[in-house]
């Protein structure tokens, strides 16, 4: 049976007129197809649109792609280009990438996957600092430098990996080292062991390298010998340290906003407190320095609350005069004459004489 055209009323259409319906639909479908190719091609343009490079340099970031993939030719990401990018879940990088500069990608908290440059060889400074959805990360064999602190505070990561063939960095157990093994690089933020012992032949803890990691309690040191800036800063589940006779140096904020810490042993050995070392450790008591301490930095105990006594020997001058700053329950016990007793008049702190 023959289908007649009809009208929108339902009526049959005459022969020209339903000639002339026919032309028409097919002029709309063609322009809806032609308009959805632009709008394809406008997107396409618009995405490459969102990047600011010059030489080779990416310096800005407009977009809101969940998956973020750089143009070929660019080799280095500038400082902070995609910084608060919460939307971003992929990173793919191109072949020619090179370099991650600092804060490249901090505060990107939905990234969970990069698909690295075989070419990149630098990570600077907080580049994945706050990206809590990462949990695991797997440093290229091509990176030749790492900084320390380029996780800052991405408490999801729970375990780093190093690809074989790195000619810097080796993993061990979940933690990366200098392929020498006396640096240790980075714990992750996330592990939940804890305790955690320092292997034989570590040297130094680099800056930052446990930092925020709310799960450790106790830590062995072994034979290092520095403890670097921020290397335990907030580590709020973290109640005793003992400093061995090997360290030298505990460098600035080292231990800051550690505010379980009610036990902090010093051997002698131990030299220098850099400033705010152990600042905000509230709920510490007690602190003997040993005869081999030669300075006690500026702020090194600031905000101590709980803080109540301080010995401190005759030979040691190097006390700044804000190394006690908020310690409001503190008595200073030391030698009579000593430099310690002069501290404690100059800045009006309670002293106790002891032989």
């Amino acid at each position: 049976m023959k289908k007649e055209n009809t009208s929108a009323s339902g009526k049959p259409l005459k022969g020209g007129a339903a000639r002339l319906v026919i032309a028409l639909t097919l002029v709309a479908i063609a322009a809806a197809a032609l308009l959805i190719g632009y709008v394809v091609v406008q997107n396409s343009r618009t995405s490459l649109d969102c990047f600011t490079i010059s030489d080779g340099v990416l310096t800005a970031y407009e977009g809101d792609d969940r998956t973020v993939t750089i143009p070929d030719g660019v080799v280095v990401v500038a400082e902070r280009v995609f910084i608060g990018h919460e939307e971003i879940e992929k990173v793919v990088m191109p072949a020619s990438l090179t370099t991650l500069k600092n804060g490249a990608f901090y505060g990107c908290t939905s990234l969970k996957e990069i698909k690295f440059s075989s070419a990149l060889n630098f990570i600077g400074d907080a580049v994945f600092g706050e990206c809590d959805s990462l949990t695991e990360f797997t440093l290229p064999a091509s990176v030749q430098y790492l900084h320390s602190e380029a996780f800052y505070d991405s408490c999801g990561l729970t375990s780093f990996s190093v690809e074989s063939g790195n000619p810097s960095y080796v993993s061990k157990d979940g933690v990366i080292y200098s392929v020498d093994g006396t640096n240790l690089i980075t714990y992750p933020a996330g592990r939940t062991d804890k305790s955690f012992t320092v292997p034989d032949g570590v040297e130094v803890i680099a800056s930052g390298a446990f930092a925020f990691n709310a799960s450790l309690e106790t830590i062995s040191l072994g034979s290092v010998r520095e403890i670097g800036e921020r290397a335990f800063l907030s580590c709020t589940a973290l109640t005793e340290v003992s400093l061995p006779e090997t360290v030298e140096t505990v460098y600035q904020e080292a231990f800051s906003g550690c505010t379980a810490l009610a036990t902090l042993e010093i051997s002698e050995g131990v030299q220098v407190f850099g400033d705010s070392a152990f600042s905000n450790c509230t709920v510490l008591a007690r602190v003997a320095f040993p005869e081999s301490m030669t300075e006690i930095g500026r702020g090194s105990f600031a905000n101590c609350a709980a803080l109540s006594y301080v010995s401190i020997p005759a030979s040691m001058e190097g006390i700044y005069e804000t190394a006690f700053d908020g310690c409001e329950n503190l008595t200073i016990y030391g030698a009579a004459g000593s430099p310690a007793e002069d501290f404690a008049k100059a800045y009006e702190i309670p002293f106790e004489t002891i032989s």
